[in-house]
């Protein structure tokens, strides 16, 4: 028996047995793999097969490269390419021929609708001529109408897949018929598993049928699914045997509401609802911890902000406010340990100090700055880290940034990594800075004298930066941190300014305002000056939020006077040595200047 008689009688198999549930259609793919040896090349009709049920529908990489519903699986090739599983120059006119021919071959309408839809989308694309409307179109809409019933997918999303599918072709035919069974099977489906173990899985009713379809669907149908939606909130708000609303299920419903009233414009019901939403607040921040409650509360100024309802944002903001302190006494210290050997040390710190002053300065301006695309930390995003989010808070409890999981915030993760890289490098920074003034290569003198070579440090600015740096060396941070922070920012704005480029943005009241530093960080004139790492590392030391935000917190004040500590002066400090290296460009005149 050939290869592809082996097949046709294995998919003989799963046509007759029409009430065999499967995960999806890729598991057909994985029938067919299995029945066939690994040692063998497959035949061009057993390759057919294994196509058919191999490409996925609803690809993203399809619709964007393809430009059609079903797409290739990706694959990595070891060596950091990517590839398309199935190429789409395999699928040839005599590929489409077959699939089509296997149309009328099966009746299960898993099979059925596998075979129509490949050769409706392909069709143009590969013969350039449309598919048959009769024979491929609508057998491909009603195939997955019946292939969406109860007990043909294991999984709901499978269904609600094929069931999406079907009512979108189905409006796009202007059917009125087979819209209106779609909309019936996906309402039902829903329905039979509300009360399963899927919770909200009446949500596809609306997303499905309502969101984008807002003016091709019944405005009957559409009520009565609003209708089900605020019943659902309603439900989710009151009060359980445990005393407590079940917040998931009304989350679940609102959003859909509030997408819904925004659509249609009505401001009074999307106000209506988060006021009952806030309502079942109040009663739920009496009873958790503070953490939980500034998360709640945080949601809720969210809705407000994003349904511009800013006067109630800004009252829920006050009470994130009064509740933060609470939020920092229940923090609790996690130590963290590493462990690096004294001669390691000691062999580290005899490298940087290798030299005349100047070197050493010029060593330190560099060595400690981390770079962006090294490992994150494990506080960065490494582990089951990189799939939560995390909220930063202040010395007041006040949370001053998010950052998402890995996967959907990685500058945020950047951020967080190069930060805690920065507070692990301080140790072997502090030791350097101690040599450095123990051996007298860190004085007032040999700074100021290696700074001085800096263009981007005015004659008139050395009293106030000698000021700084001396306090520094003594040990007085506060001073210090007040001066140079101000100075380097200065230094930025000269660095720009030298370069044609501009310092100023216009201000509220017809006059110029100076750039801020964060703004100055990003310019296209610093990142060539200083590299995209140290600008980079620079933002998170100075102004990003996420990061160590040194600029913001001293200069508004925000910082206490036990958060002046060696390890932010020490950064400062040699953030400041970075400025030395930069000097205007001498020439040496050429024999035709001569």
């Amino acid at each position: 028996m050939s290869q592809h008689d082996s097949i046709l009688k294995l998919l003989t198999e799963f046509d007759d047995n029409q009430l065999r549930p499967i995960k999806d259609d890729l598991e057909i793919a994985r029938m067919i793999r299995g029945a066939l040896p690994e040692d063998e090349d497959f035949e061009p009709l057993v390759l057919a097969e294994l196509y058919a049920f191999s490409l996925l529908e609803d690809n993203e990489y399809g619709k964007a490269n393809w430009q059609t519903y079903f797409g290739p699986a990706l694959r990595n090739s070891g060596g950091g390419e990517v590839f398309e599983a199935i190429p789409l120059t395999k699928i040839s006119k005599e590929l489409l021929d077959y699939w089509e021919s296997r149309i009328n071959q099966c009746s299960n309408p898993i099979l059925k609708s596998r075979y129509a839809g490949l050769v409706w989308e392909f069709s143009k694309k590969i013969r350039n001529t449309k598919p048959d409307f009769d024979k491929v179109g609508l057998v491909y809409v009603n195939s997955l109408l019946q292939a969406g019933q109860a007990g043909r997918y294991v999984f709901s999303q499978t269904v609600f897949k094929k069931l999406s599918r079907a009512l979108t072709l189905a409006l796009s035919f202007r059917n009125k018929a087979l819209t209106g069974e779609a909309i019936e099977k996906i309402r039902k489906y829903a329905k039979e598993h509300e009360d399963s173990k899927k919770p909200g899985i009446w949500r596809h009713n609306y997303d499905l049928i309502v969101k984008d379809k807002l003016k091709e669907i019944d405005e009957s149908i559409i009520a009565e699914i609003v209708d089900d939606l605020e019943g659902k909130f309603s439900l989710g708000l009151t009060p359980k045997p445990n005393g407590r609303p079940e917040l998931n299920s009304a989350h679940v419903a609102l959003d859909r509401l509030l997408d819904y009233y925004k659509k249609i414009n009505d401001k009074e019901s999307i106000k209506r609802l988060l006021g009952l939403l806030a309502t079942a607040y109040e009663a739920e921040v009496l009873s958790i911890q503070p953490v939980q409650a500034i998360h709640l509360l945080g949601r809720l100024n969210e809705y407000y902000k994003t349904h511009n309802l800013f006067t109630e944002a800004i009252e829920v903001y006050k009470r994130i406010q009064a509740l933060s302190p609470a939020v920092l006494e229940a923090m609790v210290p996690i130590a963290t340990e590493f462990k690096v050997s004294k001669d390691t040390i000691d062999d580290f710190v005899a490298k940087c100090m290798l030299g005349d002053a100047p070197e050493v300065l010029s060593r330190l301006a560099t060595a400690f700055i981390p770079s962006k695309d090294s490992k994150l930390s494990v506080f960065g995003g490494e582990g089951i880290s990189a799939l939560l989010t995390k909220s930063l808070h202040d010395g007041s409890g006040r949370t001053v940034a998010k950052v998402g999981p890995k996967n959907v915030d990685i500058n945020g993760n950047e951020v967080m990594g190069i930060s805690t890289n920065m507070s692990y490098g301080s140790v072997l920074l502090h030791f350097c800075i101690t040599a450095g003034k123990t051996q007298s290569l860190l004085t007032v003198g040999n700074i100021m004298e290696y700074l001085k070579c800096s263009c981007l440090i005015a004659p008139d600015r050395y009293g106030l930066i000698e000021a700084g740096i001396s306090a520094y060396l003594k040990g007085d941070f506060v001073v210090s941190l007040h001066i140079l922070i101000p100075q380097f920012e200065a230094a930025c704005l000269k660095l720009v300014e030298l370069n044609g480029g501009s310092i100023w943005r216009e201000g509220k009241n017809g006059g110029d305002n100076v750039r801020v530093l964060d703004d100055i960080l990003r310019d296209e004139l610093i990142v060539d000056s200083f590299g995209e790492d140290e600008s980079f590392y620079l933002r998170v030391l100075f102004t990003d939020q996420r990061g160590w935000n040194l600029r913001n917190k001293v200069c508004h004040g925000m910082m206490k006077t036990n958060g002046f500590d060696y390890r932010k002066a020490d950064r400062v400090f040699v953030a400041f040595l970075l400025l030395g290296l930069i000097k205007f460009q001498e020439f040496e005149p050429s024999l035709s200047e001569n």
